[in-house]
């Protein structure tokens, strides 16, 4: 008698536990078809979202090149301008150390 007891309560455990399970399992599959909803959109949008990062990768490899061959063509003036300038500028410096000098020795002429 114990274990028809036993058995019928084991069974009405199961049934109950069988009831709670159905509203996990459609839970369950209901976000598994959500899932795969989110990735067959993901799969139809990836290969145009990769040609749209190649075509932003190359146009930015080719505006920093052109800004590279700017900034070296600016390298290469500002050097020449200063090879240019070196010589006018220490000849300015010694006229207007020599104009100094001479000042002086005329300043130290009159308070004699």
């Amino acid at each position: 008698m114990f274990w028809e007891y036993a058995l019928g309560a084991f069974f009405i455990s199961l049934i109950v536990l069988v009831a709670f399970l159905i509203p996990v399992i459609n839970q369950f599959r209901d976000s598994l078809s959500k899932l795969n909803q989110t990735l067959d959109t993901v799969n139809r949008d990836l290969p145009q979202l990769m040609n749209n990062f190649t075509e932003v990768s190359k146009s930015l490899t080719v505006a920093t090149e052109k800004v590279e061959k700017a900034v070296d063509g600016f390298s290469e003036i500002e050097k020449m301008i200063t090879e240019q300038i070196k010589v006018p500028l220490k000849t300015i410096a010694n006229i207007i150390s020599t104009l100094l000098k001479l000042l002086t020795a005329l300043v130290g002429r009159k308070k004699r």
